[in-house]
């Protein structure tokens, strides 16, 4: 069996986490279109004023770390179909390739938009 997750941050990191605890043996694999898996969303606000000095330290956990636990992690990958009769997932890798993947489970997450990056802000610099 081989559950596969689609979306990160809260809802999807800890599906899968959950996923491996609770079944040692199932494969998983988790989709996030942005590049980070797991932030924390509440301290956006810190960051965004200077509280918290870099994004880095809003991040959670990364692939590597879920990678450890035997999770694969497609960051940058956006899900664009789901057939759940065929069981198919249709996958675009946000490069030029796009694959389709064998689907087993699936949970969402209702998706939320990675940590701001300040240098695309158009508000009032703090340099």
């Amino acid at each position: 069996m081989h559950l596969v997750i689609v979306g990160g941050v809260a809802a999807g990191a800890k599906a899968a986490a959950r996923a491996r605890r609770f079944n040692q043996a199932i494969g998983i694999t988790l989709y996030q279109e942005e590049a980070e898996i797991s932030y924390t969303a509440c301290g956006q606000p810190y960051y965004l004023s200077g509280l918290v000095p870099t994004r880095d330290a809003l991040i959670i956990r990364n692939p590597a770390e879920f990678a450890a636990e035997g999770i694969t992690v497609r960051v940058r990958h956006c899900v664009t179909d789901l057939n759940t009769r065929d069981r198919v997932l249709e996958v675009e890798d946000l490069g030029p390739d796009r694959r389709r993947v064998e689907q087993g489970g699936c949970a969402g997450d209702t998706g939320n938009a990675a940590v701001p990056d300040r240098r695309r802000h158009d508000g009032p610099s703090r340099d």
